[in-house]
């Protein structure tokens, strides 16, 4: 029951962790859209004095602004509450508890492949599930057999082991163990964040191309306002791909009893 306790706070403490690293970076990025809005605002003000723009073009901005400004009180606000959540978590008063902002680098840890299904003993609720087990045998006189079979719950790029499929063959063959076989049990969110990556280049480039041209009078301002919120909206959903890629990282080692190496426990 401790460790069982013990590891659900200690995961719980690092996905708080990690959403609020992730809530920084959130707020940086809508800091930095602000400032573009407020750029492109000073912009038009100047065209608009000088008739170049209707007084229109001016509303639309100051809109822009004033949404994208709720949007950052919005997210100083959730960080004040993980903030807060994590002070409690480690057993600290909140009112005495602060977590500076720095910039959120490095990468979670790396899943290795070949992992074997004894690590799965290590999980509490498995663990006492066993011990009972034993116990029931042992008032029966039966013989303690090998729980678990000697397979890899992974293989490498991600994939499941093909050992798994033997574990299956007598009973699974409606579980579809080929197709099983053939996807990723668990990559890190990476296929989906190469997928972002491309997004977030092409919607930044798009948003240069656009500043550009309505710099030179070429297009309209509504162009260049789409632009901006499409590549703000491509940059938080990449941060979001990220921090989703760090919280699963964390369930996958609460699920395999808190690490993977032979010497923790």
């Amino acid at each position: 029951m401790l460790q069982s306790t013990r590891l659900l706070v200690q995961s719980n403490v690092a996905q708080t962790y990690f959403a609020l690293r992730a809530l920084d970076n959130e707020r940086s990025l809508v800091r930095d859209t602000v400032a573009a809005y407020g750029d492109t605002l000073r912009l038009t003000e100047s065209r608009f004095r000088a008739g170049d723009v209707a007084e229109l073009d001016v509303v639309r901005v100051r809109t822009e602004v004033a949404a994208t400004q709720s949007e950052a009180l919005a997210l100083e606000r959730r960080r004040a509450e993980h903030e807060h959540a994590l002070a409690v978590l480690i057993g600290e008063l909140p009112a005495n508890f602060a977590v500076a902002e720095v910039d959120w680098t490095g990468a979670p840890p790396a899943i290795p492949a070949g992992l074997p299904s004894s690590l799965l003993a290590r999980r509490p609720d498995v663990s006492a599930a066993q011990s009972a087990m034993l116990a029931a045998q042992a008032r029966v006189g039966v013989a303690q057999a090998a729980w678990f079979p000697s397979l890899s719950l992974t293989a490498s790029g991600g994939y499941a082991s093909p050992e798994l499929g033997d574990l299956f063959k007598w009973s699974a063959r409606a579980w579809g163990v080929g197709a099983l076989l053939s996807l990723p049990l668990f990559d890190g969110g990476r296929r989906q964040a190469g997928v972002q990556a491309q997004a977030v280049a092409s919607a930044s480039r798009a948003t240069v191309l656009s500043d550009s041209r309505y710099r030179n009078g070429l297009v309209s301002q509504l162009e260049l306002l789409d632009a901006r919120r499409s590549e703000a909206s491509n940059r938080r959903q990449a941060l979001q791909v990220r921090a989703a890629q760090y919280q699963a990282t964390v369930g996958l080692i609460r699920a395999l009893g808190g690490a993977w190496d032979s010497g923790s426990h």
